[in-house]
C-alpha cells in the first residue's frame, strides 16, 4: 500500500589492484606535504623534456603520485591531464607506455576525474595509441625480441584499462567509443591462447563495461556471428589457475548484457552457459584459501618488500574478484527488468535517445527500443538458477569466515585488504540472495521451514553471533544488504508462520529502528516490523507484540529524518492496522488517530520542503501521503461504529 518496490541492482568495478606501471616505494606517497608543489613540479616538468628517458622516468614518478588525493589538484591545475595525452602519440613507445599507465591510475579517481580526462580530448589521442598498437602487434612475427612484445603486450593492456576506466565514468567517453567501432579490436585481444592473460582479462573487463547497458555494442556483439563464437571460446578456454576463472566469469558477464539481443533460440542456451560458470565460480572454497595465504605474508613482510603483493595473495584476491562480479551478475539477473529501476540506476531513456540518434545520422532512421525481457526468457533464467544450485551457494558467500581467518590476516595491510574484499562478496551474496527471493518462485527455492530457518540464520549473521564465528559488521553496505535480504524472507513468509520471530528479535528489530543511522537500514526494519504486525494482527493472542511494533513505527513516522523512512513507516501502519478487531484495540491504545492527524500536516510541509531531494523516493512519499488521508478517515469512521 503505497510503496514502491526497488530491486537492487549491483555495479561493480573489479580491478586487482589499478596500478598501470611498477611501482616506487610506497613510500614516495607520504611525501607530499607543505611542499607538495616543490616535489611535483620538477616532474611535471620532465614530461615536455626532449629526452625520452626523462619522459619516460617523469610518467613512472607520477604514476604513484597521481593515486594521492592530496596531490590531484596540484596535478590537474598544472595541466597533467593534456600533456599526458599528447604524450599517447610519443615517438617513443616507452614514453607511450608510461603515458597511458599514469593516466590509467589517473582515471580511477571516479567520474569527475573522467568527465576532465575526456574533456582535454585525451579519448583521441587514445584511439590512435590503441590502433597503432593493435597493428603493430598483428604485423609482429615469432623473429621478433620477446622484450618488445612484452612491451607492446603491455601497451595493449594499459590501453583496454584507460578505455575500461573513460567509458565507465564518462558517457560522452562511452559515445565515442561506440562511433570509432572499437569493439572488434576489444575482440581481438580476447585471446588467451595467444595472448598473455592480464591482457586477455583487460579485453574482457572492457568489453563487459562497454556492453552494460550500451545497445549499440550489445546489438553489434549479439548480430555477428564471429564476436559470437570469439565469447564461446573465451569461456571455454581451458585452465584453472585464479585469472581464467575471473576470465570465464567475465565473459558470462558479456553475454549476460547481450543476452536480450540474442535470437530467441540462443537464449535459452546462453542462460545455461552464464549460470553454469556462476556456479563454478561460487564453488571455489576461497576462505580455505585465504588461511593459507598467512605464510607468504609473514615471508613477504621480513623480505622488505613493500611494492609488489606475493603470489598467492594475488591469486586469492583475484579469485574474490570472479566471485564477486559472478554474484553482481547473478543479482542482476534476478532483478525485475521495469522502470522501478530506472531512479537509482540513471534514466535509461536518455542511454536509449542517444542511441538512436546515432542510429538515425548513420542509417537515416530509428532502430527499434531495445527488446523487454520476455515471459520464457525469465522463465528460462529460473528454472538455470534452479538447476545450478545457485540459492544455496550464494547463503554460503553470505556466512563469515572462520574466526582464524580474521585474527590471522588482520595483523598485515595485505591481509586487511583480502578480508575487505571478503566483506565486498559477503555484501554482494546478500544482495544476490535478496533478489531470487524477491523474483523467482519461492517454492521451488525454499519451502516454509527452510524459509524460517534462513530467516534465523540471517538474523544471526546481522548480529554477528553465528556459531562459526566472525566480527559483526556494522558498515552501511552490509546491514542494509542483510535487512534486504531478511526483508523478503519476511515478505515471501505465509500470514502466520512469522512465528520464526521470537519477541527478543522484535525488540531487537524496534532498537535497530530507532538506533541506526543508515536510512536504508531503518527503511527495512520498519517494513519487516510491518509485515510481522500485519501478520500478528490476524493471529491473537499477540497484544504485547503489536503494542511495541505499533509505537515503534509510530515513532519512525512522526520523526524519522529520512521521508523515505516515514513512507515506509506509513505504509506498515497502514496495513497493520487496516483490518481486524484487535488491531483496532492496540490502535486505541497508542493514541494511533490521534498521532497520524498531527503527522499530516508536519508531513505535508516537509514534502514541500524536501521535494527536490526526494528522487525516486518521490512516488514512495506522494502515495504516503494520499493513503494517510483516507486512512485517517478510514479510523474516524471505524471508531464510530
Amino acid at each position: 500500500m503505497g510503496k514502491v518496490k526497488t530491486r537492487k541492482r549491483t555495479r561493480g568495478r573489479h580491478r586487482v589492484k589499478p596500478t598501470g606501471l611498477e611501482s616506487v616505494a610506497d613510500a614516495s606517497k607520504e611525501q607530499l606535504g607543505v611542499d607538495a608543489a616543490d616535489h611535483m613540479l620538477p616532474l611535471l616538468e620532465k614530461l615536455c623534456s626532449p629526452s625520452a628517458d626523462s619522459r619516460e622516468c617523469g610518467c613512472a614518478c607520477l604514476a604513484n603520485q597521481v593515486l594521492h588525493p592530496r596531490a590531484m589538484p596540484l596535478l590537474m591545475k598544472h595541466g597533467i591531464v593534456k600533456r599526458l595525452g599528447s604524450m599517447l602519440v610519443d615517438e617513443s613507445d616507452a614514453v607511450r607506455l608510461g603515458a597511458a599507465g599514469c593516466l590509467r591510475n589517473l582515471t580511477i579517481g571516479g567520474h569527475r576525474i573522467c568527465a576532465d580526462v575526456v574533456e582535454e580530448d585525451v579519448m583521441s589521442s587514445l584511439v590512435v595509441f590503441f590502433r597503432q598498437s593493435m597493428d603493430k602487434m598483428q604485423s609482429s612475427t615469432s623473429a621478433d625480441c620477446q622484450s618488445l612484445k612484452t612491451q607492446l603486450y603491455s601497451m595493449i593492456e594499459q590501453a583496454l584499462h584507460l578505455l575500461w576506466n573513460l567509458s565507465e565514468g564518462s558517457p560522452i567517453a562511452m559515445d565515442i567509443f561506440n562511433r570509432q567501432n572499437l569493439v572488434p579490436l576489444v575482440l581481438q585481444c580476447l585471446c588467451p591462447l595467444l595472448y598473455p592473460m592480464s591482457m586477455v582479462v583487460a579485453a574482457a573487463q572492457c568489453l563487459y563495461s562497454v556492453s552494460e547497458d550500451n545497445p549499440h555494442v550489445s546489438r553489434q556483439i549479439a548480430k555477428s556471428a564471429e564476436a559470437l563464437q570469439v565469447l564461446k571460446e573465451s569461456l571455454r578456454c581451458p585452465g584453472t589457475t585464479p585469472n581464467h576463472l575471473l576470465l570465464h566469469v567475465v565473459t558470462a558477464g558479456v553475454l549476460f548484457n547481450i543476452n536480450r539481443y540474442l535470437p530467441i533460440a540462443a537464449k535459452a542456451e546462453s542462460m545455461h552457459a552464464i549460470t553454469q560458470v556462476l556456479s563454478s565460480a561460487l564453488d571455489v572454497d576461497v576462505q580455505a584459501q585465504m588461511k593459507d595465504v598467512v605464510p607468504a605474508l609473514t615471508a613477504h613482510k621480513s623480505e622488505f618488500e613493500s611494492d609488489k603483493e606475493p603470489e598467492k595473495v594475488m591469486e586469492v584476491k583475484t579469485i574474490l574478484t570472479a566471485q564477486q562480479l559472478a554474484l553482481e551478475i547473478l543479482a542482476n539477473l534476478c532483478c525485475s527488468d521495469d522502470s522501478s529501476d530506472d531512479g537509482e540506476w540513471g534514466d535509461t531513456d536518455d542511454a536509449v535517445s542517444s542511441e538512436e540518434e546515432l542510429e538515425t545520422e548513420e542509417n537515416g532512421g530509428i532502430e527499434d527500443i531495445p527488446p523487454s525481457v520476455s515471459a520464457d526468457s525469465a522463465a528460462d533464467s529460473a528454472a538455470a538458477v534452479v538447476t545450478q544450485s545457485l540459492p544455496e551457494k550464494a547463503l554460503s558467500r553470505c556466512k563469515f569466515a572462520d574466526p582464524a581467518v580474521y585474527q590471522l590476516l588482520g595483523g598485515h595491510r595485505a591481509g586487511k585488504h583480502l578480508l575487505a574484499k571478503l566483506n565486498t562478496v559477503q555484501s554482494r551474496a546478500l544482495v544476490a540472495l535478496h533478489n531470487m527471493l524477491s523474483c523467482l518462485n519461492t517454492e521451488v527455492l525454499y519451502s516454509g521451514d527452510a524459509l524460517s530457518n534462513l530467516w534465523c540464520l540471517l538474523f544471526q549473521l546481522a548480529a554477528g553471533n553465528t556459531s562459526g564465528g566472525g566480527p559483526a559488521r556494522a558498515d552501511e553496505e552490509f546491514l542494509e544488504a542483510i535487512t534486504g535480504a531478511m526483508r523478503s524472507v519476511l515478505q515471501r513468509l505465509k500470514d502466520g508462520r512469522v512465528q520464526c520471530v521470537s519477541s527478543e528479535q522484535i525488540e531487537q528489530l524496534c532498537s535497530v529502528c530507532h538506533s541506526s543511522g543508515f536510512s536504508s537500514v531503518r527503511a527495512n526494519v520498519v517494513g519487516m516490523l510491518g509485515i510481522i504486525g500485519t501478520a500478528m494482527s490476524q493471529h491473537p493472542p499477540s497484544a504485547d507484540g503489536l503494542t511495541v511494533i505499533g509505537t515503534t513505527l509510530l515513532s519512525a513516522a512522526s520523526g524519522d529524518c529520512d521521508l523515505w523512512v516515514v513512507a515506509e513507516a506509513l505504509d506498515a501502519i497502514f496495513d497493520m492496522f487496516g483490518d481486524g478487531d484487535q488491531a483496532m484495540i492496540i490502535a486505541n491504545k497508542i493514541s494511533l488517530l490521534q498521532t497520524l492527524e498531527q503527522i499530516k500536516p508536519t508531513l505535508r510541509k516537509r514534502i514541500r520542503s524536501d521535494k527536490k531531494h526526494l528522487g525516486s523516493r518521490m512516488p514512495v512519499v506522494d502515495m504516503a501521503r494520499d493513503n494517510l488521508h483516507r486512512f485517517i478517515r478510514y479510523l474516524k469512521k471505524e471508531g464510530q461504529t
